[in-house]
């Protein structure tokens, strides 16, 4: 028990550390007129250590978790946490079709709402099974629609990014989904039998560390002093933080949990 709440505690534990610290660069890092980087700013090279160090801590952490079989009943509290990720998934592909009919048409936002609306159904089939191991069957459909999802969610975020010359705008953004992306495969590779616990443990603490930087970092840097910050995550990209932030760490605990009756 005490380890599964080391793989959700520490993880947010020092995302709100670097929250703080990356609410301070996106406040006073840039410059207001022309968005630049502006040199400096200890906040900065800090943020790069804390996230050094986190991923050291966070591979140790994997490195000591031993792979085995999952066998556990489900936790009550999986059910609610599927409705909310299920309402979040829905409003994501709700806003695809909304920026679609009063924007510009755009297939791959018409492909994004229905992988969301996919996703949104997997999400509460999943925690209402509890990630039990599958055995085929239509259970099965489900258990990698969130890595598709997420998958496709990285490949949009990075095209609509990708023009923007400022890494720091959007890099810790990237890691957060490519780490849902890991863990999001892990856990169906969990589902299907396969030994994917150090991984999962590891990505899921890289994602759970990056979401909270990043969504609560644009948050806090809202309020600060002499701030020139702006809320600058798109509707889809603070949706699928969210989404992160809540999935994931019970998903990742309910593994441990069947982990340690198991042994």
């Amino acid at each position: 028990m005490k380890r599964s709440l080391s793989f959700i505690g520490l993880p947010l534990f020092l995302g709100l550390c670097a929250a703080f610290l990356r609410a301070t660069e996106l406040s006073y890092a840039f410059d207001p007129e022309t968005g630049l980087y502006l040199s400096g700013l200890s906040a900065t090279p800090a943020l790069m250590i804390l996230s050094g160090v986190a991923f050291l801590l966070f591979s140790a952490l994997a490195f000591f978790t031993r792979e085995e079989p999952l066998d556990a009943p489900t936790s009550p509290v999986l059910l609610p946490v599927g409705l909310v990720c299920t309402l979040i998934l829905l409003a994501s592909a709700a806003f695809q079709i909304y920026f679609g009919i009063t924007q510009v048409f755009s297939m791959t936002n018409l492909i994004q709402a229905l992988f969301s609306v996919y996703a949104a159904c997997a999400a509460l089939v999943l925690c209402k099974k509890g990630f039990a191991p599958s055995n085929g069957g239509t259970y099965a459909v489900f258990a990698i629609a969130p890595a598709i999802w997420v998958s496709y969610t990285l490949i949009l975020i990075y095209r609509d990014r990708v023009a923007d010359p400022i890494l720091l705008d959007y890099s810790y953004l990237l890691f957060a989904v490519v780490g849902a992306v890991l863990f999001l495969y892990a856990l169906a590779g969990c589902i299907f039998g396969k030994k994917k616990l150090r991984l999962a443990v590891l990505s899921s603490s890289l994602t759970v560390f990056f979401s909270v930087c990043e969504l609560l970092g644009h948050v806090i840097a809202l309020v600060l002093p002499s701030s020139v910050a702006v809320f600058d995550l798109s509707p889809i990209e603070a949706l699928t933080l969210a989404f992160c932030l809540i999935f994931i760490p019970f998903a990742i605990n309910e593994l441990w949990k069947k982990k340690e009756i198991a042994e």
